[in-house]
């Protein structure tokens, strides 16, 4: 992980003290520069805008939504209502036609408000397209008006312990029953707008063939595309988007529809690729050279023992679920964060060779706390560190702002307004 994240000067360059002596902390700090530069990378892996359906749940603010289209990203997943309205709030601002939003699975009260905020936007008059995620004929007959339906297929491979999947069993109708299936498609009719498949975290190739497998069993005679080829497919989050781009009969089927100028393509839809958190860096190719764009601005507010210091970014900040470690100092290898409380994160201090806190702060600057842990020089209270979440899309939602910096423009704040239900 330390291939990224061992040199924190860019990001304090673009910190100066003058504004570090004026912001609260913890703060959450998305750095624009670099939320372009991993757009920018992200399209060219995909081989394109069109192949990327990026989620929205990772970013929750307006600007990056306003960049993502103005890159040339037209299809989107979120997962709540109140991102849905946000986004097409954007959308119609924007003025961009022709895009499609899916939504992950929604009660049955949710989905009327879905159908009730998004039904007469001023988005749907530039051709926008809102759908959900359905799994059987009963969710797909309750689907409200005005409103699309994706199935959406569970990939696991059930109770055969020698034929694992890697799946989750999250949500999905599952793959091997293909009557179920077959009758959603069936109940959607027209409003059938194509084939979920989150493949989990770990699956091995064969999870493709056999989602292409799937597709050739299913009916879609009757649907608006008429044959498997045809069916628009969306899968792979963040840990497996790059083995589903390498995958060579999806992207055969995908070339052959576009060259075609068909709608059988294929998407894959990574969200946390935007803003890079530790995980992120840590399941794609170095290659990709993606950078953290959304780190948390914590300060060092207790010295409890000779080899550990707290700061006060807890899990109040900071996403906790993925366990210990849940965030990262960046260019301080010789800081490892310790379970998170509320309002505190300690830190054990694992000193790299004994060095003059005076040459630290020649290296990084009068408050670069992170620049005196790598000489070996423990941090002290009221020095600064820069976070990088392990799971930054829960650590965005937690934070009520965030501060928008980027080279050559005057630092601002952004209300996270995506945030919660």
């Amino acid at each position: 992980m330390w291939r990224v994240l061992g040199d924190a000067s860019p990001y304090w360059r673009l910190l100066p003290p003058e504004l570090r002596d004026t912001l609260p902390t913890p703060s959450l700090v998305v750095f624009m520069d670099d939320v372009r530069a991993n757009v920018s990378r992200m399209i060219s892996r995909a081989g394109g805008a069109a192949r990327w359906r990026p989620h929205l749940k990772t970013t929750k603010l307006r600007p990056v939504w306003a960049h993502l289209l103005r890159a040339g990203v037209r299809s989107f997943k979120c997962a709540t209502v109140r991102e849905a309205a946000l986004f097409l709030d954007v959308v119609a601002e924007e003025r961009v036609h022709g895009v499609d939003l899916l939504c992950n699975h929604q009660s049955a009260p949710n989905a009327r408000r879905l159908a009730e905020a998004t039904s007469a936007h001023a988005s749907r008059a530039l051709g926008t397209s809102v759908s959900l995620l359905v799994e059987a004929p009963e969710t797909a007959a309750a689907l409200p008006a005005g409103l699309g339906g994706w199935l959406d297929l569970n990939p696991s491979a059930g109770p055969d312990p020698s034929s694992p999947s890697g799946a989750f069993d999250r949500t999905g109708c599952p793959a091997a029953d293909k009557a179920t299936a077959g009758a959603t498609v069936r109940q959607l009719g027209e409003r059938f707008r194509g084939v979920h498949w989150y493949d989990g975290h770990n699956p091995p190739p064969s999870s493709y063939d056999g989602l292409l497998a799937t597709l050739d069993a299913l009916p879609f005679g009757d649907s608006p595309f008429g044959r498997a080829e045809h069916v628009p497919l969306v899968t792979s989050g963040t840990p497996t988007f790059e083995g589903a781009l390498d995958h060579a009969a999806l992207g055969a089927r995908h070339a052959a529809a576009v060259r075609a100028r068909s709608t059988g393509t294929h998407q894959v839809s990574p969200g946390t690729v935007v803003f890079a958190d530790g995980r992120t860096l840590e399941q794609t190719c170095a290659s990709l050279g993606l950078r953290p764009a959304a780190l948390v601005l914590t300060s060092v507010v207790s010295c409890p023992a000779p080899d550990v210091l707290t700061c006060d970014a807890g899990s109040k900040s900071l996403a906790a679920e993925t366990g210990d470690p849940c965030a990262d100092a960046v260019g301080a290898p010789g800081l490892l964060a310790l379970r998170p409380f509320e309002e505190h994160l300690p830190i054990r201090w694992l000193p790299a060779g004994e060095g003059a806190r005076a040459a630290a702060r020649a290296r990084g600057g009068e408050d670069d706390a992170a620049a005196a842990a790598a000489s070996g020089v423990k941090p002290r209270r009221g020095d600064l560190l820069l976070l990088c979440p392990r799971h930054v899309c829960p650590t965005v939602n937690l934070a009520e702002r965030a501060l928008l910096v980027e080279e050559g423009r005057e630092a601002t704040w952004a209300v996270v307004e995506g945030r919660a239900h």
